[in-house]
């Protein structure tokens, strides 16, 4: 007897093709946290302040960086790590007021200058400052 259901291997396909769909996108508990991306960026900077070199004490302030500002922003540096891959815009395009995205901005402005500080004991007064002004110590 023939089959009645000559469409099956196209409805598997398809049905395939929805469930990796589905699985590689991030979760949508995960889109647009500022306060993990902002918790994320002040470890990194953390990391920075305590580095043994300028080049590490760089390498983790555009780090902080990138979660700052997100991977459409302008300081984004696609060729360093982003921590906070997955979990949003950046922290200050996804802030959720004008007062957070100002702070974020200025720990973004800190680490700039830190990034670009070419004595450690500079990039580190940097960094640590990024750290405070995210954990809003300052």
């Amino acid at each position: 007897m023939a089959s009645k259901h000559r469409n099956g291997p196209a409805i598997g396909g398809a049905l395939a093709l929805a469930v990796f769909l589905a699985l590689s996108l991030p979760p949508a508990s995960h889109a647009g946290e500022p306060e993990v991306e902002a918790a994320r960026a002040a470890q990194h900077a953390g990391f920075a302040a305590e580095a043994a070199n300028p080049g590490l004490v760089h390498a983790h302030l555009q780090h902080a960086i990138n979660c700052l500002v997100g991977p459409d922003g302008e300081a984004f540096d696609k060729a360093q790590a982003n921590p906070c891959k997955g979990l949003g815009r950046g922290a200050i395009p996804d802030a959720p007021d004008e007062v957070t995205r100002h702070r974020y901005e200025l720990a973004l402005e800190r680490a700039k200058a830190g990034l670009v500080a070419m004595d450690l004991e500079d990039a580190r007064r940097n960094a640590a400052a990024v750290a405070r002004i995210l954990r809003k110590e300052d």
